[in-house]
Formats: C-alpha cells, structure tokens, sequence
C-alpha cells in the first residue's frame, strides 16, 4: 500500500498533487503523525505496523514498530513529543517511547476494535475510544485505568479532551436508535 503527502498551502490552490510518495504497508495506512524536528512522520496500519518515513526522499527509517499482527487503528503523538499511543484492533492502547521505538505499556480493557484516541495538556491521560461503545482514560504514569465510561452508544468513534481538560467528548453510533453524537 502507498500514501502520498501534498505540497503547498491549500487554501488558495485549486489542484494538489502528490509530492512525495511511501510505499511499503501491506495494507491499509489509517493514522499519521509528524515527528518532532518535522522532517519525518509516522503511520499506522492494519498490517500491525507503525513506520517512520523521511518527509523529504519517501524512505522508510529503519525497521516497522511492530508488536504482534494486530491491526494499528489510530495514533497520536503526546504533547510533549515523547511518547505515541496507539490503538490495535484487538483492543489494546499501546504507548511507545519514541526515541527507542519499544512499548512503555500496553493497555488492555476494550473488548472490540479501537477507533480513536487523544492525550490530555499535561501528557499525564489518555482517552480512548472504542468498538465496545466504551471511552477508557488511562493514567500514563500508573499504567492503570482510572475511567471507564459507559457511553450507550454502541461505537464510540472520536474522543477529545475539551481545552482545560474537564470534560471529554465522545462521538459515534448507535444502530439501534439511529444517534450519532453524543456529547
């Protein structure tokens, strides 16, 4: 599978056109990141693989982060540009060191498909979200659960910390009743 980044400020252009191209997922690519120094970016893919890409050549840098066969979902790069979770179709959140690519923790509580993730300001939470129709917040530090909320949807696709971190968003579907938000 191949991605391609587009060049250029896109509010006044009226055709893009790839400027670089990556090659080297075996199947689809479902997240991207900048990397800190912004002269590379990370991806995630169902082929189970997180990959670093040289922004300007396409390269690939060094070998896939890779722990086991589980599809990468999503991916976020923490506030502070230190660590990267990420979300696994098994339902796992792992978090990552990214300056030795090795698993700090891994996260296990979801029992369906993860879809979405967010860190909070001080780098010390993260939320996510769920097939399970569940958000989990995460303590970073204590590698432990500290939330599970219950959202009566029965996918929960996006989550966000609001600004000062007193309230979490929480946005997907709901089959039954045909909802879509619920907030």
């Amino acid at each position: 599978m191949s991605f391609s980044a587009v060049a250029g400020g896109m509010q006044n252009t009226v055709a893009t056109r790839p400027c670089q191209k990556f090659e080297g997922h075996t199947n689809w690519a479902w997240g991207v990141i900048h990397l800190p120094g912004g002269q590379q970016i990370m991806t995630c893919s169902s082929d189970g693989s997180l990959r670093v890409w040289n922004l300007n050549t396409g390269e690939q840098i060094g070998d896939a982060w890779r722990d086991g066969e589980n599809g990468v979902w999503h991916i976020a790069l923490s506030l502070d540009e230190k660590n990267i979770v990420c979300g696994c179709e098994d339902g796992a959140v792992e978090l990552w060191d990214i300056d030795t690519g090795e698993i700090i923790a891994k996260w296990i509580g979801h029992t369906d498909c993860f879809t979405s993730v967010c860190w909070n300001r001080d780098c010390g939470r993260v939320v996510s979200g769920s097939n399970d129709g569940t958000a989990r917040v995460w303590d970073v530090e204590s590698r432990k659960t500290v939330l599970t909320i219950e959202t009566g949807l029965n996918e929960s696709q996006a989550v966000i910390y609001s600004p000062d971190t007193t309230m979490i968003a929480i946005g997907g579907l709901n089959w039954k009743k045909q909802e879509f938000l619920k907030i």
